[in-house]
């Protein structure tokens, strides 16, 4: 798995090379989840850092997803909360959501 350095806050990131920004750097997951989580523009998101779970997020592709998945419902639900979310993963429990602005 190819690691590089967070664009945002120098932290290890995994994935591969995105196109759009510089060699040997990336995102890592947590700075992911908050721009994703506040702009809640998937697409914007994309073109900018890549695809969830090959660009940022490789480390823990199921998580990468669902953080996607979780800020689409929010562009169409105002708060979104554990009852209206998709699946989640195995060891992804409540603590995490919390930290993405989800509650109960």
């Amino acid at each position: 798995m190819a690691t590089k350095t967070c664009c945002v806050c120098g932290r290890t990131a995994h994935g591969q090379q995105w196109w759009n920004r510089d060699k040997g750097y990336g995102l890592c997951l947590d700075c992911a989840a908050a721009w994703i989580m506040k702009h809640h523009d998937t697409a914007e998101f994309e073109r900018s850092y890549g695809k969830a779970g090959v660009h940022w997020g490789k480390d823990n592709p199921a998580l990468a997803r669902l953080i996607v998945q979780i800020s689409e419902e929010a562009r169409k639900t105002p708060k979104p909360t554990f009852k209206n979310l998709p699946q989640l993963p195995q060891g992804i429990g409540p603590e995490f959501l919390h930290l993405l602005g989800i509650t109960e």
